[in-house]
């Protein structure tokens, strides 16, 4: 089930677009009601859709939905009329669908399906980078694991670490993550 992030800092605003979104698509909604709340949200989980209901108090949510925009959400700032023309100059270059409120009910649900659809669209094509990502970071902490071991057990600097690390992976023709492997089964902290 895809999860949705409505911020927005006013009641009247945020109950008829959660009711929508739950009865037409399979959803569940995650509601933040101010800016920092919703890039706190961000930062913890990732959503489907972002939907930004601006202004946020003295905050436009310029700022919110961009940051939203680097994620593979897709991402609509629903506005009133008088808004949207500026609105929509500053963020249709960044991806983000600027809905104003007077376009009725089909207008946001077309956009919100398209978003959905969109945040698909870039999961499928993002999945290997991903993965690749999280080889390295866990590559990167392993041998870190093993650098310490050594500076802890075998009295190492940290940059006599790296260098034997390095030195031995360069020796053996191998990747530095086997060898911290192999430190760490010497330690028997694998």
């Amino acid at each position: 089930m895809d999860t949705v992030l409505v911020v927005s800092d006013r009641d009247n605003w945020i109950e008829p677009f959660e009711r929508l979104l739950r009865d037409q698509f399979p959803v569940e909604v995650v509601i933040a009601r101010s800016s920092g709340e919703g890039r706190d949200l961000l930062g913890v989980e990732s959503y489907a859709l972002v939907l930004v209901l601006a202004p946020l108090g003295k905050d436009a949510g310029i700022y919110l939905a961009r940051k939203a925009a680097e994620t593979t959400a897709g991402v609509i700032l629903g506005c009133l009329p008088t808004y949207f023309s500026q609105y929509e100059e500053k963020l249709s270059e960044d991806g983000i669908f600027v809905y104003s409120m007077d376009r009725g009910r089909r207008a946001f649900l077309d956009a919100a399906r398209l978003m959905l659809v969109l945040h698909r669209r870039l999961l499928r094509t993002q999945k290997p980078e991903v993965s690749r990502y999280q080889d390295q970071i866990r590559e990167i902490r392993t041998v870190d694991r093993a650098k310490c071991l050594l500076i802890q057990y075998q009295q190492m600097t940290e940059k006599e670490a790296h260098h034997y690390i390095e030195r031995r992976a360069m020796d053996q023709r191998c990747a530095k993550r086997e060898i911290a492997e192999e430190i760490l089964r010497i330690y028997d902290l694998e």
